[in-house]
């Protein structure tokens, strides 16, 4: 991920509109510390006009594990994440998920 003073972000750019219902984030397998604690989601059809929705991330201790968010439906040609952690310099995750309209896996970056 790009590192910018505590905070980093994925960009990803689709070839045509997708739709999706929810997003998932799914914590490493290893330093907690590196973990997230705040996720700003930036979608966009054009660039232009960006919808903006933030969230908390508090991931248990175990490793792997899954926070999902049904609230931020979409259809977009991109989505940039915003991560953040005060804490640490450096942050990881394991996975970002897209959810369709029935809630099932539909697009997962690792």
């Amino acid at each position: 991920m790009q590192n910018t003073s505590k905070a980093s972000w994925v960009k990803i750019q689709f070839e045509e509109t997708v739709s999706f219902s929810g997003i998932g984030f799914k914590s490493a397998n290893d330093f907690p510390n590196r973990d997230p604690n705040k996720v700003t989601v930036k979608i966009s059809n054009d660039g232009n006009q960006i919808q903006i929705a933030a969230v908390s991330l508090n991931f248990e201790s175990k490793r792997w594990h899954t926070l999902n968010f049904f609230s931020i439906s979409a259809k977009t040609k991109e989505v940039i994440f915003e991560f953040e952690n005060p804490g640490c310099n450096e942050i990881q995750l394991g996975e970002i998920i897209f959810y369709d309209d029935n809630l099932q896996k539909r697009i997962e970056f690792k």
